[in-house]
């Protein structure tokens, strides 16, 4: 089985077990703990690992039992796996010769409700090699 696979699986399962059995404060710390550690892995193996670790962060923000620290660490790692995808899509881009068209994302910030947009590059996503 190769990586990218196995990580999609296992953040899956996750996903289910979080949304089947809620989270508790220790809990909650112990996946975002994990997390901070997948994420930098994550960016280099593409969309599908990309989108499991936003879903998992999703239900942790949507389980209810989190303090305000651990939704502001939730909102940070959200951010940065989105700055490092971005980084990521622009280098390919950047070798590929690719000159992507501006789009907007309205991002809220989980915690105050508050909503900004921001100008994000359509991108491709990169084919990562095994």
């Amino acid at each position: 089985m190769e990586v990218t696979t196995l990580l999609t699986t296992i953040l899956t399962l996750l996903q289910l077990a979080l949304s089947q059995l809620g989270s508790s404060a220790t809990v909650a710390n112990q996946v975002i703990a994990a997390l901070i550690n997948i994420v930098p892995i994550a960016v280099t193996l593409g969309t599908d690992v990309v989108n499991q670790i936003k879903s998992v962060i999703s239900v942790l923000e949507n389980s209810g039992d989190l303090t305000t620290d651990q939704l502001n660490t939730l909102a940070s790692l959200s951010n940065d796996l989105d700055a490092s995808w971005a980084t990521t899509i622009a280098n390919y881009n950047a070798v590929k010769g690719i000159t992507p068209a501006p789009v907007t994302a309205v991002v809220t910030t989980p915690t105050t409700g508050d909503t900004a947009q921001t100008v994000l590059p359509l991108s491709v996503t990169p084919a990562v090699a095994q």
